[in-house]
């Protein structure tokens, strides 16, 4: 007599829970105490597991670990959720600020817009939506550079993508690191007037429930608008931030994020 699909599938997702909640390769016999499951019958779900890429087994220890195909399933979700979650957000923030919100991505050395949400407004900045714009001078290139170290971006960034930058933006990948480790610790980048004069941006990192950097919520607005008004929009940035990070599934945490500067992160430009 066949077993039931479900039952079938129950074991699969309690073997891949277990799993996912250790650290290391786990043998078979540990798996099967720790899920109480019957040996034989956990190793032929693991088989089964490892034939689909969901888990891996170590060729020599014959130990089980998740496997990649899992990182690639969730990582596929995670994309459609944030297309269908990010909009409402992004029109939300648009609405209490009064300024433009944009959703933007990392593609090597460059910066995505992806969505935009414009408020009814005479002056505002361009609709950035599809193109393309630099790393190291705008508030959305410094909040996906938040986990990279001077090295790393030294790896990613060339001397010609600097050559761009006003008189106030950073001249080297040295001076880069510095502005983007000020900004990890108060949670928001700020940018104003590096890209384009009369521009100030704010931005904050999307993780998701790796905890990797997915994308960037940020704010564009012209100075005048915008002056006296940074620790606010700061705060509503990584508000907005944080909450599409949830709808992603990331577990909360505040990576280093200082308190201290976090609350005055619209301050310090």
């Amino acid at each position: 007599m066949s077993e039931n699909p479900s039952t079938t599938l129950r074991r699969g997702v309690r073997l891949l829970d277990y799993l996912g909640s250790v650290d290391g390769d786990v043998g078979v016999t540990d798996i099967a105490r720790a899920t109480g499951m019957d040996k034989s019958l956990a190793s032929r779900s693991l088989q089964v597991l490892a034939e689909l890429g969901l888990v891996e087994q170590d060729p020599g220890t014959r130990a089980f670990r998740i496997g990649w195909g899992l990182f690639v399933l969730a990582a596929g979700a995670g994309d459609r959720r944030l297309r269908r979650v990010a909009p409402p957000l992004l029109e939300e923030l648009s609405a209490l600020t009064g300024e433009s919100a944009y959703l933007s991505v990392r593609d090597r050395n460059e910066v995505v817009t992806v969505f935009a949400a414009r408020p009814p407004r005479v002056i505002q900045a361009v609709d950035w939506t599809g193109r393309r714009s630099p790393l190291a001078t705008t508030s959305a290139g410094r909040a996906l550079l938040f986990d990279h170290d001077e090295e790393a971006m030294g790896r990613l960034l060339a001397a010609s993508d600097f050559a761009s930058s006003l008189p106030t933006g950073p001249g080297d990948v040295a001076e880069l690191a510095r502005r983007v480790a000020r900004a990890r610790r108060a949670g928001v980048a700020v940018v104003e007037e590096e890209f384009e004069p009369g521009l100030v941006g704010l931005a904050a990192p999307v993780r998701d429930w790796t905890g990797a950097i997915v994308a960037a919520v940020n704010l564009s607005g012209p100075v005048f608008r915008t002056r006296g008004r940074k620790r606010e929009l700061a705060a509503a940035v990584r508000a907005s931030a944080e909450r599409l990070g949830t709808a992603l599934g990331r577990i909360g945490d505040d990576r280093g994020v200082d308190p201290a500067q976090a609350a005055t992160a619209g301050d310090a430009v």
